[in-house]
């Protein structure tokens, strides 16, 4: 279990890198050293977890990544009920150590999260592994494990809001019709924030549907920037908030949300994509295609990225290499597309 926190221009606030990031690193034999200036941190959070039954017991390092020096470690045992609780006194303590000024929405938040059925908490884990695929194939199984950790705690606010994300996504692909997604993610996003009301996710999850397919301008970013104010670290509403700015011509704040989503979750593949993609209609394809190339060089599997690559050669009369970019996205796409059968078309 590692976390990486990197400091903001202000010394007692921190910016804490993604955990699909941070996951990157999971069983990694790279020095701590090399993974601070890999994401350009400052620290890391670094531990092991045991399970036992309904118990679990985490032990958790603070180390200064430059010097590799452990700046604070303790060890604590919970049942697994308590998993969401037992999180929130492990960042009361970090904030402590480090001496980081909790704003009243910030205490606020750690104060409010209730025991949650550990069987769901799995699921929900599982269901987010399989939504960051980003496949027709890997968002009906998230859903389906969003829905099982619902049914078995109805109360419990991330699964409500990441299934929200999940036919948010669906649509946007067109694996699912529009109106279906929207009348979904709304009855999702909404059922998540009456349980929680400083839940940042559900809000970016609406604004994306409003804009994206409703082109309800304002309500749109009424959402996201409630979004944000809730949670200013959330790097999925900076990404969604960038196709806000796009679809109103306005790329120069497209392209800083979306570089903005990436200094938090600096891995992620769609991400990066989507930073091409606001460079493409941006029409600069040089800095597109280096974009393209970095995530194909994280994963030389993902149809996204050839296909989006493809575009932009395209564009440059590079008919060839987009020819070869489109053929590779239909390849790898898990399934049928109509829409990059068009493309190549």
């Amino acid at each position: 279990m590692c976390c990486r926190f990197k400091a903001w221009d202000e010394p007692d606030e921190l910016r804490v890198i993604a955990s699909s990031t941070a996951a990157k690193y999971k069983k990694t034999r790279k020095r701590i050293s090399r993974i601070g200036e890999e994401l350009e941190v400052q620290y890391v959070l670094a531990g092991a977890v045991l399970g036992s039954g309904n118990k679990v017991r985490v032990s958790i390092q603070l180390i200064h990544a430059p010097d590799e020096s452990q700046l604070w470690g303790k060890a604590y045992e919970r049942k697994l009920d308590d998993i969401l609780v037992f999180l929130r006194e492990i960042c009361q303590d970090i904030a402590r150590e480090i001496e980081i000024k909790l704003v009243p929405l910030e205490r606020e938040r750690l104060d409010y999260l209730p025991p949650v059925n550990p069987e769901a908490y799995k699921s929900y884990i599982a269901g987010r592994n399989l939504w960051n695929k980003r496949t027709a194939e890997s968002l009906r199984e998230a859903i389906s494990l969003f829905e099982q950790a619902n049914k078995l705690d109805s109360t419990f606010a991330r699964a409500h809001s990441a299934l929200a994300d999940s036919y948010a996504v669906m649509a946007s692909q067109s694996w699912i019709s529009p109106k279906q997604a929207c009348d979904r993610v709304k009855s999702a996003a909404s059922k998540a924030m009456s349980i929680d009301r400083n839940f940042a996710e559900p809000h970016a999850a609406l604004g994306f549907v409003l804009s994206v397919f409703e082109h309800q301008w304002v309500k749109a970013e009424q959402e996201f920037k409630e979004s944000l104010r809730l949670n200013a670290n959330y790097a999925t509403a900076h990404h969604w908030y960038s196709f806000y700015f796009a679809a109103l011509d306005r790329l120069p704040e497209a392209i800083q949300q979306i570089k903005k989503a990436q200094e938090i979750d600096p891995l992620s593949r769609i991400i990066k994509t989507n930073v091409g993609t606001m460079l493409y209609w941006a029409r600069d394809y040089e800095g597109a295609i280096d974009q393209y190339n970095q995530v194909l060089r994280l994963d030389g599997h993902f149809w996204y990225a050839y296909w989006m690559r493809g575009l932009a050669c395209d564009e440059k009369g590079q008919h060839r290499q987009a020819v070869a970019d489109q053929r590779r996205a239909l390849k790898y796409f898990p399934g049928q597309s109509p829409l990059l059968a068009a493309s190549l078309g």
